[in-house]
């Protein structure tokens, strides 16, 4: 069973902010983790674990529906979700460390790559271009990674 990293574009999709198909898209994609009997991996006080949290204290009736999802079905089910502590947290390989290094915007997006290699897992989901082009760019990087629109088209295909 694979094991996904996925930066905050699904936090910001399932709550709605960009727009209707793209939340529906998402909560598409997490019924399919669960019925495959896929994971994901995130790490505990990260950016995406506190809009995660925060999606949870939204009232509007699809947003509550879709964090309610996320909570119950999928957060809460260790066969599903590997949750990252900090004391956990793996080294990342030295090459791929300085190329984050380097960029004052991507240095942000460290915790994603310390929750992969953490987690041992096998894709690395974002809409980040430039960080897709940067990893790749690194030789024996380790880390699959991929834009959510090519996962995506795969993932929900290949059902």
């Amino acid at each position: 069973m694979p094991l996904f990293v996925f930066n905050d574009w699904l936090i910001h999709d399932l709550s709605g902010e960009h727009g209707e198909q793209a939340q529906e898209q998402a909560k598409r994609l997490l019924r399919t983790v669960k019925e495959r009997g896929d994971q994901l991996a995130f790490m505990d006080g990260s950016s995406w674990a506190k809009k995660t949290n925060d999606l949870m204290k939204k009232s509007q009736p699809l947003q509550r529906e879709a964090s309610i999802f996320l909570r119950n079905v999928i957060l809460q089910d260790s066969n599903i979700t590997v949750k990252i502590r900090l004391e956990q947290v793996a080294p990342l390989p030295q090459p791929l460390a300085d190329a984050l290094e380097v960029d004052a915007v991507h240095r942000k997006d460290k915790y994603l790559f310390q929750t992969y290699f953490t987690a041992n897992a096998d894709a690395l989901i974002t809409v980040d271009d430039k960080l897709i082009l940067k990893v790749r760019a690194v030789e024996n990087s380790g880390v699959t990674i991929l834009h959510k629109d090519e996962f995506l088209r795969e993932y929900l295909q290949s059902r």
